[in-house]
């Protein structure tokens, strides 16, 4: 047995691929990696892929999709070691690209993003010949809301089948900080100054910061139960280490409290896969069922369309199957995020900003939950635009951070906006303000911090 290996550059860090060949029958015994970046999206997709590697005793494999920059740079590096063993001849060329953001192609390991056509009808149960499978609840989309919602389907003894377009679990989730707010609970009392915080008073600032645009019955339930969930998922091995506080929102300073809980090696970009990870692993145990790299296509109803009995769904080879579901089906495949058409019509400053900037969703947020949705006759609502983000510097994320000393002026030279605002708040007026003038925003940086205090005024 001979090792060879060869090293590429992934998202974090160099990965290195190593593989034991067999000489005497030129044949590939064992591939595996070193280096890779701990609770990271890639190192979920590399494991697959060892697996399928493995399993087929061939690095000639796909990448894994939702998971392409680290894991398409190791095919990559797997290849140059088969290649270099003088197992396969292949042109490394042809793979070059596969650690660069931008790159989507069969050619250099990254599959593209699944995205399959919806149906342009509904299915009904009379054109149902025989269902393949059949289950309590069906959950489409395993992102933090579908892993939510089988974890608590199958903990209550319903049997889950979960479908995911993408090769990997957790959606856009992953590439989040995985933090949760909560207030009340005894980790924001352990943590922090608030100790006599409560769900009405996070529900008040929330109503506040919503400008008229909220669901108030939403916001409650959603502010009464994060304490919960903060515990529940605790029980799953979250551990809670500190809580601090989003930067400034005007117009809502008297219900502030720190609410923003961080588990242990979370809080920054892609450390959502900790969350995510832990929630898959908790529904596994609980039973619920996963079945990736196929979409759900379609909505099976009763004769009458008053009813919704299951899912139509299409996996890589364009096999179609019908699956029932006898107590519902959940639809958690987020927004339209990267769907342009829906957008133009439903969210105009989504629209105009996602022309211009990259967008930190997964490639497979095509809203297809919403348009099934529709396509029974349901509303649309909440379609209030888009949070901005600076992903150079972080500005306005963390009230523990000083702001950078600085101020931002229109097109027209006139200061606007709060500069110590919450970041969502800062760079909305930065869109309107550029929509309004036709002109770009500049940020003017200085040294002296009396300088910035001067122009800190409350809007």
């Amino acid at each position: 047995m001979v090792q060879f290996s060869a090293r590429e550059k992934g998202f974090h860090n160099e990965i290195e691929a190593v593989i034991d060949v067999d000489k005497d029958n030129e044949k590939l015994k064992k591939v595996w990696a070193k280096d890779i970046a701990e609770n990271t999206i890639g190192a979920v997709g590399i494991k697959k892929w060892l697996r399928k590697a493995n399993q087929k005793g061939s690095v000639e494999v796909d990448a894994i999709s939702g998971a392409s920059i680290s894991t398409g740079a190791f095919r990559k590096a797997a290849i140059k070691a088969a290649n270099e063993a003088g197992l396969i001849k292949v042109n490394t060329d042809a793979i070059t690209g596969a650690s660069q953001n931008d790159s989507h192609s069969e050619y250099n390991g990254i599959p593209k993003p699944a995205n399959f056509p919806l149906i342009n009808k509904l299915t009904t149960e009379k054109e149902i010949v025989k269902y393949d499978d059949t289950y309590d609840i069906v959950v489409v989309g395993a992102g933090g809301a579908g892993l939510s919602a089988a974890a608590t389907a199958a903990e209550n003894n319903a049997s889950v089948m979960v479908i995911e377009k993408q090769g990997i679990a957790g959606g856009t989730t992953n590439y989040s900080g995985g933090v949760i707010q909560a207030a009340g609970d005894k980790w924001q009392k352990k943590y922090t100054k608030y100790q006599n915080d409560t769900p009405e008073n996070h529900e008040k600032e929330y109503m506040k910061a919503g400008e008229g645009r909220v669901y108030q019955e939403l916001v409650h339930d959603f502010t009464q139960n994060s304490p919960k969930n903060i515990e529940w998922l605790s029980k799953m091995g979250i551990k809670w280490t500190s809580v601090y506080g989003h930067t400034e929102i005007p117009y809502a300073k008297e219900n502030f409290a720190d609410r923003i809980h961080v588990y242990e090696g979370g809080g920054a970009g892609g450390n959502g896969i900790i969350l995510t990870q832990a929630l898959l692993n908790y529904s596994k145990k609980q039973g619920a069922r996963f079945t990736y790299n196929t979409a759900v296509i379609g909505l099976i109803v009763s004769n009458d369309r008053h009813k919704v009995l299951g899912v139509v769904t299409e996996d890589h080879s364009r096999k179609l199957k019908y699956l029932k579901a006898r107590r519902g089906v959940i639809l958690a495949t987020a927004s339209i995020d990267q769907n342009l058409e829906l957008a133009k019509d439903l969210s105009p400053q989504h629209y105009e900003d996602v022309k211009a900037h990259h967008c930190w969703s997964v490639q497979t947020d095509r809203g297809d939950g919403i348009v099934m949705g529709m396509s029974l006759g349901a509303a649309v609502t909440g379609f209030g635009g888009t949070i901005d983000f600076d992903a150079r510097t972080g500005n306005g994320t963390d009230d523990r951070l000083p702001t950078i000393p600085s101020i931002f002026v229109n097109g027209k030279g006139l200061r606007f906006v709060n500069e110590d605002s919450t970041y969502a708040y800062g760079f909305r007026a930065i869109f309107n303000q550029e929509k309004q003038l036709n002109k770009p925003t500049y940020q003017i940086f200085w040294t002296n911090i009396n300088f910035r205090r001067s122009f800190s005024m409350e809007y």
